[in-house]
């Protein structure tokens, strides 16, 4: 275990880290590369399931709704949904990657002595975060749409 001195005051005090500095770099990478993989996971799922949905969706609509469906519009609303989470999420892998690019960039400026690397944020990580946020939650809705489409329509 390491010591750091810290200073309040007048009194000098000694705490012990729980982990070496190594240590810590390891669990801190270990952290970033589960953050990027559950990341591309989601994103992952987020595609296939949105792209799946919509060509099941598609293909069976017939089947569901018998000659001509009550409500089109919820199944149009669902569809769209489905396409603008396909399209946010490869919009977030693209972010993802700018992202990644934008930090081996910060490094370098780092490993240079350029010590306002410290300041500056990656914007891109933020956009993937929002991007994630709405295609999950389009997602939902456009699930949801989809029951109720064919919930009315079996019904009938």
């Amino acid at each position: 275990m390491e010591q750091a001195t810290t200073q309040t005051g007048d009194k000098s005090q000694v705490q012990e880290s729980l982990l070496t500095r190594d240590e810590y770099f390891a669990e801190r990478r270990h952290a970033l590369d589960e953050q990027f993989q559950s990341t591309k996971t989601l994103d992952t799922a987020l595609v296939t399931l949105s792209g799946g949905a919509l060509v099941i969706s598609i293909t069976f609509v017939d089947r569901v709704a018998d000659g001509s469906p009550a409500y089109p519009a919820i199944m149009l609303a669902s569809w769209i949904c489905f396409s603008v989470v396909v399209l946010l999420t490869l919009l977030s892998l693209y972010f993802s990657q700018k992202g990644a690019q934008s930090y081996a960039l910060e490094l370098d400026r780092l490993v240079e002595g350029d010590k306002s690397a410290y300041e500056r944020s990656i914007w891109q990580y933020d956009w993937v975060k929002y991007l994630n946020f709405i295609s999950i939650a389009l997602f939902f809705v456009g699930v949801i749409l989809l029951v109720v489409f064919s919930g009315i329509n079996l019904l009938e």
